[in-house]
C-alpha cells in the first residue's frame, strides 16, 4: 500500500471526509483530524489522481493499473539535399559540422573535405 491510500484510509477511518469536485479537493471533518487534513491537501494532485483511480477500479473491480511510458518523439527530420545546412546534429557523431559535398550536405567530422586534407597534410 502506498503512502497515499494509506492516508486517504487513514482519513476515512477517523472521520474525514474526502472528495474531488470540479478538480478541487474536499476534506471535511473534525477540527482535531487538521493534521491530517493538512497531509492531505499538501499532496492536492497526488490525492486527486488517487480518487481517480479509486473511481476507475470501482466500475472495473479487479483491473490492474499500469503506468504507459510516453510516446517516443520521432527523430528529426535530416535532409541532406536542402538549400541551407541541416538543423540537427550528425546521425553519427551528434556534431553539427556540416559541410557541402556535391549537390547535398555531409558531415565535415565523419566525412572529412579530401581536398582540406590534403593541404592541411601539405602545410
Amino acid at each position: 500500500m502506498d503512502r497515499l491510500t494509506f492516508l486517504l484510509r487513514k482519513a476515512r477511518s477517523t472521520g474525514l471526509t474526502v472528495a474531488a469536485r470540479d478538480g478541487h479537493l474536499m476534506v471535511r471533518g473534525p477540527r482535531r483530524l487538521a493534521n491530517l487534513a493538512n497531509s492531505l491537501l499538501a499532496d492536492k494532485e497526488g490525492v486527486l489522481a488517487a480518487l481517480r483511480l479509486e473511481v476507475a477500479l470501482a466500475v472495473f473491480p479487479g483491473a490492474r493499473v499500469t503506468i504507459r511510458p510516453p510516446e517516443p518523439r520521432p527523430a528529426p527530420v535530416l535532409d541532406p539535399f536542402a538549400p541551407t545546412a541541416p538543423m540537427v546534429a550528425c546521425r553519427c557523431c551528434r556534431q553539427m559540422a556540416w559541410r557541402r559535398a556535391g549537390d547535398g550536405w555531409t558531415c565535415d567530422l565523419c566525412d572529412p573535405d579530401p581536398q582540406r586534407l590534403a593541404q592541411e597534410g601539405q602545410s
